[in-house]
């Protein structure tokens, strides 16, 4: 976040203990001073008179965020504040100074359906689209993965990060936190035209920073061919019948259950006939021969999901960005350049 002090509140001895704290944060980069703020800081009675040490610190967090550029979501500090704090005119968290440090020490929050494998997939996307500013900001604490508990969950999730448990009519023991969630679901779709989760989406736009439905069936859709193969030997026949498929159809497979119908395989024959699937599914994988059929039908179970949480799965720097289907890395790039503009 891009922390605002209003001039008053610098200005102000009282604050200088909290002030100081923020130029702390700000130094370790979990937070950026906007530079009217360093200036008025500079000018400061109270730190003037720690010359020395201040004017390294103002020094070191001002280069700082020369190279990085400042975070567009703003946090203005000023007296006079609700409590809970308030979005301002231009769309700012505004908060009293004796609340900052709460909302500061707050990490930005990806909302997830499983934080461990949902999380895992985005580092896990991020070090292999080389998105150094994600995976330390993550371990900054800049930015956290909130666990909702399945999509049913989101909403609650997101309500709770604000009002948490017994929220009062009043808010009095509330905080306005609608600049510091986003949400990021799997689409779901099983055919084209198929958006169930958009309604979600919908629902909680105006609640986060952003949000986004990701543009493929579920994460496992995102790896990379021959990554699988070379982590999961076994799998390579099965890999293949998957990747014969056109985009399409692999955009939407479910990659876990494959074309299972109330849990039972099926011939593509009686998966035809059956009455279960849409119409829309049957036209989708119709085109596919039966040898293709008989090996993707099952699916894949939940094997491949652990290759994002598998230590010993985790993507290095040789290339393995040139493995990423294009449409992915520009459509998960843009995510991570949304959270990085969020926090």
């Amino acid at each position: 976040m891009n922390v605002l002090i209003d001039a008053e509140v610098i200005a102000n001895r009282r604050w200088s203990p909290i002030i100081e704290l923020i130029m702390e944060l700000a130094a370790v980069g979990r937070h950026d001073l906007d530079y009217d703020t360093l200036d008025d800081l500079r000018n400061a009675g109270w730190v003037r008179e720690n010359s020395s040490d201040m004017s390294e610190l103002l020094g070191h967090i001002e280069k700082a965020q020369s190279v990085r550029g400042l975070s567009v979501a703003k946090v203005m500090i000023q007296t006079g504040v609700a409590d809970s704090g308030l979005i301002g005119a231009e769309g700012e968290t505004v908060v009293s100074p004796l609340r900052a440090l709460e909302f500061l020490y707050t990490p930005f929050q990806i909302v997830l359906e499983n934080e461990e494998f949902d999380g895992a997939f985005l580092l896990w996307m991020a070090r292999a689209l080389r998105r150094d500013d994600f995976l330390r900001a993550y371990r900054l604490s800049k930015v956290d993965f909130r666990h909702a508990g399945g999509k049913g969950s989101i909403d609650r999730s997101i309500r709770l990060l604000s009002s948490r448990v017994w929220g009062r009519a009043d808010r009095k023991y509330s905080r306005e936190m609608s600049k510091w969630a986003a949400v990021i679901i799997d689409s779901d779709s099983k055919h084209p035209g198929h958006s169930p989760n958009v309604a979600i989406i919908d629902r909680v736009r105006d609640k986060v920073a952003f949000s986004h439905l990701l543009s493929k069936r579920a994460i496992e859709s995102y790896l990379p061919k021959s990554f699988i193969i070379k982590k999961l030997p076994a799998l390579r026949l099965k890999v293949e019948s998957l990747f014969s498929m056109s985009p399409e159809q692999r955009k939407h497979y479910h990659m876990k259950n494959g074309m299972k119908v109330d849990g039972q395989v099926l011939s593509k024959a009686s998966y035809q006939l059956s009455t279960k699937p849409s119409s829309e599914e049957k036209a989708l994988f119709s085109s596919l021969d039966d040898h293709h059929w008989n090996l993707l039908a099952p699916g894949f179970g939940a094997s491949l999901a652990e290759i994002y949480v598998n230590e010993s799965c985790r993507p290095d720097n040789s290339g393995i960005i040139s493995l990423i289907d294009p449409d992915d890395a520009l459509e998960l790039d843009g995510v991570f350049t949304s959270i990085m503009r969020a926090c």
